[in-house]
């Protein structure tokens, strides 16, 4: 199973929860100023400052979605949780910091965020750990595969998922993601 921030949600049949810190974070799309502006797909790395990282990255226009905007988003929480269940709504201050960002390093954009959204993403508490994959279940008969931004890795973790359900193990080494007794509740 991959159910990302509602990993706890499954576990808990298996008498399992997983220590995770869930990011709620904010992403926007910004309207061009200036049409011959054509932002390739980015992060800037800046010095963190009191509020946050200070990581932003954004993505190209496309043809097909928002035409003439560019998304923008920080790479940080606006708020975080010990369950999905704990989750609010975010307010037009959730994206003030991002739009200030956006008017001081983003000039051929407008800095009024535009197409608000949000996403959350389950991380380990365990600093040590930048996601899980293992067997849930002392039988091992349930993986679990949660943490951050593993989206990317859909095909190469849903073939190590099948390598185990089916052989009990597998060709990749999976040791750091072990869940051990100290991550879970």
């Amino acid at each position: 199973m991959s159910t990302g921030a509602y990993v706890n949600d499954i576990t808990k049949y298996f008498d399992k929860q997983i220590k995770l810190d869930i990011w709620d974070m904010v992403s926007a799309y910004f309207e061009k100023t200036n049409p011959n502006i054509d932002y390739p797909t980015w992060f800037a790395f800046q010095q963190p400052n009191d509020e946050n990282s200070n990581l932003y990255y954004g993505f190209p226009e496309l043809d097909w979605k928002y035409k003439n905007y560019i998304r923008v988003a920080p790479d940080y929480p606006f708020a975080i949780y010990d369950s999905p269940s704990e989750r609010k709504k975010p307010t037009s201050e959730d994206f003030k910091e991002t739009e200030e960002w956006v008017k001081n390093h983003m000039t051929d954009l407008d800095s009024n965020a535009k197409f608000k959204s949000t996403c959350m993403l389950g991380l380990p508490k365990n600093k040590n750990k930048l996601l899980y994959l293992d067997f849930i279940t002392d039988d091992k008969n349930v993986v679990v595969q949660t943490g951050g931004w593993v989206a990317k890795f859909a095909p190469t973790f849903g073939k190590i998922c099948s390598q185990l359900l089916i052989n009990g193990r597998t060709d990749y080494n999976i040791s750091h993601f072990k869940i051990e007794s100290e991550d879970l509740k």
